[in-house]
C-alpha cells in the first residue's frame, strides 16, 4: 500500500468517525432520546473539532514528517471522540440524565467499534471479531434497537450468537483473527525497525488476545 493510499484510507476513516454516528442516530424513531443523542453528537463534535485543530497547530513541530497524517489524525479523533464523553460522564452527579449519557457513550463506543471491525475485515492491520463482539456487548445494554440489527446481520449475527449464547468462536474467526495480528506485527516490525518497541509492544498485546482466543470453544 502506498503512502497515499494509507493517507486516503485513514482520513476516510477519520470522516467515518463523525458520520456513521450521526447516520445512525438519525434513523433511530424520533423520541427524547433520540434528540438528546443528536444534540450530545453535536457538541461533542464541536469540541473535538475545536481541540483537533488546536492539537494539529502543533503537529508540524512535533511529529517527524515521515510519520503519516492521517493516521495521526485518526488516532487523536477515536481518543478523543472516547474520551471527551467519559470525562463529562465522571463529572456529573447521578441522575436519568447521567445514566441515559452513560447509554449514549456505549451505544458511541459500539459504533466506533463496529467501524474499526468493519476495516479490520478488509485490511489486516486489526482483528474483526473482538471488535464486533465489543460492538453486541455496548448496544446490548444501549440499544436494543442496533443490538436486534446486529443479529441479523449475515455476516456479523453468527459471531455474536455464537459468543452470547455459548462464550464460542468459530474456527475461521481465530485463524483470521491470528493471522491478520500476526501479518499487523511482523510488518510494523518491518517497516518500523528503528521503533522496534511499536512492533514488540503490538506483537505482545495480540499474543495475549491471541491466547484468551484459543482458550475459547470453537463455534
Amino acid at each position: 500500500m502506498t503512502l497515499y493510499q494509507r493517507e486516503l484510507l485513514f482520513w476516510t476513516m477519520s470522516a467515518l468517525l463523525f458520520i456513521v454516528p450521526f447516520i445512525m442516530i438519525w434513523t433511530m424513531p424520533a423520541s427524547r432520546i433520540r434528540e438528546i443523542l443528536l444534540r450530545i453528537m453535536v457538541g461533542i463534535t464541536c469540541i473535538v473539532l475545536g481541540l483537533l485543530c488546536a492539537i494539529m497547530a502543533f503537529v508540524p513541530h512535533i511529529m517527524p514528517h515521515s510519520h503519516s497524517m492521517g493516521a495521526y489524525t485518526f488516532s487523536i479523533l477515536t481518543t478523543l471522540l472516547i474520551g471527551i464523553p467519559i470525562g463529562l460522564i465522571l463529572l456529573m452527579p447521578k441522575s436519568r440524565v447521567r445514566s441515559l449519557l452513560i447509554n449514549g457513550l456505549l451505544w458511541l463506543v459500539g459504533a466506533i467499534s463496529l467501524i474499526l471491525g468493519i476495516i479490520g475485515a478488509f485490511l489486516p492491520v486489526m482483528p474483526t471479531v473482538p471488535f464486533i463482539l465489543l460492538t453486541a456487548a455496548c448496544w446490548g445494554r444501549a440499544s436494543p434497537r442496533f443490538h436486534a440489527w446486529l443479529h441479523r446481520h449475515p455476516y456479523f449475527g453468527p459471531m455474536v450468537k455464537n459468543w452470547e449464547e455459548r462464550r464460542a468462536i468459530s474456527k475461521r474467526g481465530k485463524y483470521t483473527a491470528w493471522t491478520m495480528m500476526s501479518i499487523s506485527s511482523i510488518g510494523l516490525l518491518i517497516k518500523f525497525p528503528e521503533r522496534w518497541y511499536v512492533g514488540v509492544s503490538t506483537g505482545l498485546i495480540c499474543l495475549c488476545v491471541g491466547i484468551w482466543m484459543s482458550r475459547l470453544p470453537d463455534a
